[in-house]
């Protein structure tokens, strides 16, 4: 295993007191050692810090913002301040498998694509007690959703396009590729990591694990489950972007 490919692992936090313990000894656990992490605190007034100060050794980086901003926005400026060639969302609320770095980075080295722009995987769905849980996946759809039976490789454009199946702290990004499609959106607030994986794969391939390395939280706070005129609103701005792909022609 190549050690000398740097992670940058991105935290956007705001108030995320209840689960940071969760998601820093995932961190921490990690059988893949060179990470480093971007703690962005956006503006929270709870004990979010002093949860960071407790667990944070030379390998974490803490950045106050100046502003309060929207997620996207956030993720883009905890970004400018990694040194990593790869990044990985974690939001705050969420953990990993002890080697889901490790078994992304090996799939990386393994597959030698140039054109590979990210790797991601499946999901465990928990509540707020660390219960994995499907009752919400029940509502929101019919089939399980995040977890398709084989989830697609390469070119994977046609096949997200009708679906947004790729959750935000499965993915391992390499960083010059999140740059040049311009990052995230600022002017999104509910989809715009489904507006992110469309500009990446609109242009490079995909590859995934077909393992659970995510544990994935639901819980009354979460920015995911709100507005859902919004949300519809958000999509049909984001596919109207591609009504001249080849792909999305044929919808």
């Amino acid at each position: 295993m190549n050690s000398d490919i740097l992670i940058s692992v991105i935290i956007n936090c705001y108030n995320g007191e209840n689960f940071l313990k969760d998601c820093f000894e995932s961190i921490n656990k990690q059988t893949y050692k060179n990470w480093e992490v971007i703690f962005w605190d956006n503006q929270s007034y709870d004990n979010s810090k002093e949860i960071f100060n407790f667990y944070s050794n030379d390998k974490y980086k803490y950045f106050y913002a100046e502003n309060h901003t929207k997620l996207g926005e956030a993720r883009n400026l905890a970004v400018e301040k990694s040194k990593g060639d790869w990044i990985a969302f974690l939001d705050c609320d969420d953990y990993w498998e002890y080697d889901k770095l490790e078994k992304q980075v090996n799939l990386f080295l393994k597959i030698k694509d140039p054109r590979l722009s990210f790797i991601y995987s499946k999901i465990k769905i928990i509540n707020s007690t660390n219960i994995i849980t499907d009752v919400w996946q029940k509502k929101i759809t019919k089939k399980s959703l995040f977890n398709l039976n084989n989830l697609p490789n390469g070119e994977i454009f046609n096949d997200l396009i009708f679906e947004n199946f790729i959750p935000m702290s499965s993915a391992l990004i390499k960083k010059s590729h999140y740059i040049e499609i311009g990052g995230i959106d600022n002017n999104l607030k509910q989809v715009e990591d489904y507006d992110l994986f469309l500009k990446l794969t609109s242009k490079y391939n995909a590859f995934s694990l077909n393992e659970e390395l995510v544990f994935y939280r639901i819980h009354d706070n979460n920015q995911s489950i709100g507005n859902s005129e919004l949300v519809f609103d958000e999509i049909f701005y984001i596919l109207s972007k591609y009504k001249h792909n080849k792909f999305y022609s044929k919808i």
